[in-house]
């Protein structure tokens, strides 16, 4: 999460750059739900982020092909082992 992110314990907070990096963390597509919760006092601001993960793909498996390779198969499903999965790319793969 840190490494699409520029707020930082040690710097200045600012809540445009704050919005970028939730913006950037939506972006990256491994993320269902992203919320801030703030607490804050007269020297610093406090920023917990709590994350609904989506779900991974672990491995890829093809029934019933007899015509095509895998690794074809794979390049044109559009996705990869590592990748965040949806329905909605499950459904857009399934009809590449």
């Amino acid at each position: 999460i840190l490494s699409h992110m520029q707020t930082r314990e040690e710097r200045v907070f600012d809540n445009d750059v704050f919005t970028r990096d939730i913006a950037e963390l939506h972006r990256t597509g491994f993320f269902q739900d992203i919320r801030a919760v703030f607490a804050e006092d007269e020297k610093s601001v406090q920023i917990r982020l709590i994350v609904t993960e989506r779900p991974t793909i672990r491995k890829v498996a093809f029934h019933g092909n007899q015509v095509y390779s895998d690794k074809k198969l794979l390049k044109y499903c559009g996705f990869n082992v590592g990748d965040p999965i949806s329905p909605h790319t499950v459904l857009v793969a399934r009809n590449r």
